[in-house]
């Protein structure tokens, strides 16, 4: 199983940014084989990660997700959810961030491209 990092930066100002081995990216990510996709808050000790909003966007919304797990690590600054890549399809996943106030933002709609093995 393979890992793919995603660092996510959340402010008022500028709302969420994404890196992906130190280069900006937009969030999203191209599965290819069953992966762990760790998503890690880098910038506060006050916000946390909340369960995430999962939905397949196609190719219909009938087909099963391929996320099987969600784990929450680190005092819910890292986020880890288990994709078999079992399907050919496109999630959409929103994060959902607890700020220190105990309000909660939810984030564009970044993807998860699967790619079934042939």
């Amino acid at each position: 199983m393979s890992t793919i990092n995603v660092s996510v930066t959340f402010s008022l100002t500028n709302g969420f940014t994404y890196t992906g081995d130190g280069v900006g990216v937009d969030g999203s990510v191209n599965v290819t084989e069953a992966s762990s996709l760790v998503y890690t808050l880098q910038n506060t000790e006050q916000m946390v990660f909340l369960q995430p909003i999962l939905s397949v966007s196609s190719p219909s919304s009938s087909t099963p997700l391929d996320i099987s797990n969600v784990a929450f690590t680190n005092g819910g600054k890292t986020m880890t959810l288990t994709d078999l890549d079992a399907h050919t399809e496109t999630i959409c996943m929103q994060l959902q961030i607890q700020l220190s106030d105990g309000s909660v933002v939810t984030s564009p709609d970044p993807k998860i491209r699967d790619t079934k093995p042939q």
